[in-house]
């Protein structure tokens, strides 16, 4: 322990004219943070590269620079007057979910559908595309094979569903009265109400998971993270209010050795713990206060999740006739928007009992037709993911928190395949649908006007 003294600490105003700028986590491991929100209303906002949607895919090279500003539509920087690019005409590189940057693709031949008006899809898509028209095989692209076969007369490709790579385990039987409660639930009827469009299937290798039943959801419960892979609930949602937080209960399903600990969280000094599942007001507490359903989160982010379940969750759902919710942790410590393997997440540092997630992701299903619930859908499905950094603050949110969390899900949306890659997960490969269908459901980027 060190002595604490006045006279032992410098101060930064000693050495620069303008300390207004910036923020200093003050301490001997001192941090400093840029003042990200100088007038509330300012057309753009700074990132650390790392802390930028994931759906930019634009993070892991040294060739991008560390730190990035995200301007509004029709929005520019530059750091003066004379240095500005463009005062007229047009010029791209915005958010291209923006509607300015979006363009028109006009198809015409023999291998063309005739006069036929599609859904927006991604630039990336194309090169499949054409190197079917030209009879060709497409090198590996970041593009997925097959997104538009709905625009072709006569497919060539045609894609499947990639087979599970690390299937769950069984749990051990138990004589223990509380295992025989789970088991006496009909998991069938709760996957049909939990899992409509068929359980997440893991790709990542060699992963110790099982999964586990409740009354009102499902979760794949990794021994190897000491926590859910996923987990998953349809409802129109009434998440509860009180804080229950402090009631707890240990699952005793998993083995003490693969199950998280409360000396864990009392003895750390920056995190708390959030449930993936959340307490629902109107059903029996119990099977979500477990702590196979708990996943470590730093108190700032909590505000976030909590106030998403309680207040946004619930209006998702009521404006869709119910939404089917899966959620669950992202590791991305070397931030290239794909799932770091088992060994690297054990390697990271900080990780020695309970690996730190880096985002959170949400995949909100529902049914298009809002006519039909998520468990009657027959037509066509809609979705709405997000990935969240889970953050130490909330520093770049400038605005009230009933304003600030739903502005901040809106910027980090995403796409179903984005998260597919954070997490090694793959979703909806019990849809009966084929499968090219499902690609374009995987890689629909909401816009602003539909999110």
């Amino acid at each position: 322990m060190e002595a604490g003294s006045c006279r032992k600490t410098a101060y930064l105003n000693t050495y620069l004219d303008n300390v207004q700028d910036f923020l200093i986590v003050p301490g001997p491991a001192a941090r400093l943070r840029p003042v990200n929100c100088i007038d509330p209303n300012q057309p753009f906002k700074a990132y650390m590269k790392q802390l930028l949607p994931k759906r930019f895919h634009f993070a892991n090279n040294d060739r991008i620079e560390p730190v990035h500003f995200y301007l509004d539509s029709q929005w520019q920087l530059a750091r003066k007057p004379l240095e500005i690019k463009y005062c007229k005409g047009g010029f791209h590189g915005s958010d291209n979910r923006f509607p300015s940057m979006q363009a028109m693709f006009i198809g015409f031949g023999p291998g063309f559908k005739f006069r036929t008006q599609v859904d927006p899809f991604e630039n990336i898509e194309v090169y499949n595309l054409i190197c079917d028209l030209l009879d060709l095989k497409p090198a590996p692209n970041n593009g997925t094979h097959g997104r538009l076969n709905h625009l072709l007369r006569n497919p060539v490709y045609t894609p499947h569903n990639p087979k599970e790579i690390s299937h769950p385990s069984e749990l051990k039987e138990n004589d223990n009265k509380n295992i025989r409660m789970f088991k006496n639930i009909r998991c069938k009827n709760i996957e049909k109400r939990t899992l409509p469009y068929g359980r997440p299937r893991v790709l990542q290798k060699r992963h110790n998971y099982c999964l586990l039943y409740h009354y009102h959801y499902v979760s794949g419960y990794s021994k190897d993270y000491k926590m859910s892979l996923w987990s998953a609930y349809t409802d129109k949602w009434a998440s509860a209010t009180e804080d229950i937080s402090s009631c707890l209960h240990k699952d005793v399903r998993i083995p003490l050795n693969h199950n998280q600990t409360c000396s864990f969280y009392n003895s750390h000094p920056q995190l708390t713990y959030g449930f993936l599942s959340p307490p629902n007001a109107k059903k029996p507490h119990y099977a979500a206060l477990l702590t196979s359903n708990i996943v470590p989160m730093y108190p700032a982010f909590k505000v976030l999740w909590n106030y998403f379940h309680q207040t946004l969750l619930p209006e998702y759902a009521a404006a869709r006739n119910g939404v089917n919710v899966v959620s669950g942790p992202v590791f991305d410590y070397d931030y290239d928007g794909l799932y770091d393997t088992l060994e690297k997440v054990k390697r990271h540092p900080g990780n020695s009992e309970i690996p730190i997630p880096t985002h959170f992701f949400i995949v909100l299903t529902s049914c298009k037709n809002t006519s039909e619930t998520p468990l009657e859908c027959e037509e066509s499905l809609d979705t709405l993911p997000f990935i969240v950094p889970h953050r130490e603050d909330n520093s770049e949110s400038c605005t009230s928190e009933s304003m600030w969390v739903e502005e901040r899900m809106k910027f980090h949306t995403a796409r179903v395949r984005d998260i597919e890659l954070l997490t090694g997960l793959s979703f909806y490969q019990d849809r009966k649908q084929p499968v090219s269908e499902i690609l374009q459901l995987k890689t629909y980027l909401p816009t602003f006007e539909t999110v």
